[in-house]
């Protein structure tokens, strides 16, 4: 198998063993957050001691706007996931994490970065998006037979919402400046893109720790 194949597939097996893990442990969402951001924390220090400022990284006013930014957005998405995860549990709520933020980052992707370029492209990628939202709502639906497994309702539905939203922003603002112009095309194109996503990575990481105390 190609190991660029492999690499692709490492953060949706992290990720997704994210939820496992803090319910397991167990502790409100808040404390899950402040553990999740505190791993973030270290990694991203490690990131940026140990590979972004070595190899002379970009790191100019801009670039650590967009870092704190993202960082901020990335912990609200987070801390409202966990509180999603109390709500309806590990298997309902992060299957419908996820199939929000496969169906609004494809949308923003293609409407406001421009990636789907032909017809072809936005004919499969309505498709796909048609598909993810059937499975979702076949998901939701509550099973009469269980009156165990958790319900939808609306406190839980504004968790998820909030939650999507930040993850949205996280995986789109920083490509979304670069287009507009606010980062500078040398800069999101050094080491084929790496350079800026890299820095970004160990510029946010501190926000990630702090902003945990927002929330509930």
């Amino acid at each position: 198998m190609d190991i660029a194949i492999v690499l692709a597939l490492l953060p949706a097996l992290f990720w997704g063993s994210v939820g496992i893990v803090a319910t397991k442990i167990g502790g409100s969402a808040s404390q899950q957050t402040l553990g999740i951001s505190a791993g973030a924390l270290l990694f991203g220090l490690v990131v940026m001691f140990g590979y972004v400022i070595p190899n002379g990284f970009y790191l100019g006013a801009e670039v650590w706007v967009v870092g704190i930014l993202s960082g901020l957005v990335w912990a609200v998405g987070t801390a409202y996931q966990l509180l999603t995860y109390k709500r309806l549990g590990v298997a309902l709520g992060l299957a419908l994490s996820t199939a929000g933020q496969i169906i609004m980052n494809a949308l923003l992707a293609a409407t406001i970065l421009g990636e789907w370029s032909s017809l072809a492209m936005w004919a499969v990628g309505i498709i796909s998006i048609a598909l993810v939202v059937t499975g979702a709502f076949f998901i939701s639906t509550p099973d009469k037979s269980d009156a165990s497994k958790p319900k939808v309702d609306f406190k839980s539905m504004l968790y998820l919402t909030i939650s999507t939203a930040g993850f949205m922003i996280y995986f789109v603002l920083p490509n979304f400046l670069a287009k507009v112009g606010y980062i500078s095309s040398s800069v999101r194109t050094a080491g084929n893109g790496l350079n800026y996503m890299t820095a970004l990575l160990g510029l946010g990481s501190w926000s990630d720790f702090n902003c945990y105390l927002c929330f509930p």
